[in-house]
């Protein structure tokens, strides 16, 4: 009871503070990020500079103001790619529409 309670009250003031912090497998996947074989999250040169839009919707703030992505924060769950294939989110994307 103790332990659920600790866990409701932190994920309060932290965002996905389990994942992040305790879980076993977010520990696995950040194993994993650091020996990654294939970059399959797309990044464009405006990404960091002068647009951060993905920064803002990444859950855990794994997105650097360079528009690198700190693969050992990193859950995977692909917020920044829906923001990066969108046509009417994405900055850069939605520039290009207007310029054709």
């Amino acid at each position: 009871m103790i332990w659920a309670t600790f866990l409701l009250v932190i994920n309060l003031f932290v965002e996905r503070a389990y994942c992040r912090y305790l879980c076993p497998l977010g520990a696995g996947l950040a194993l994993m990020g650091k020996v990654r074989l294939i970059n399959f999250l797309k990044r464009r040169k405006e990404c960091g500079k002068p647009c951060k839009a993905c920064n803002k919707v990444c859950p855990t703030g794994a997105i650097l103001n360079t528009g690198k992505i700190n693969m050992n924060e990193c859950l995977g769950c692909l917020d920044c790619q829906v923001m990066f294939n969108d046509f009417a989110k994405c900055p850069p994307l939605v520039a290009m529409r207007k310029n054709n």
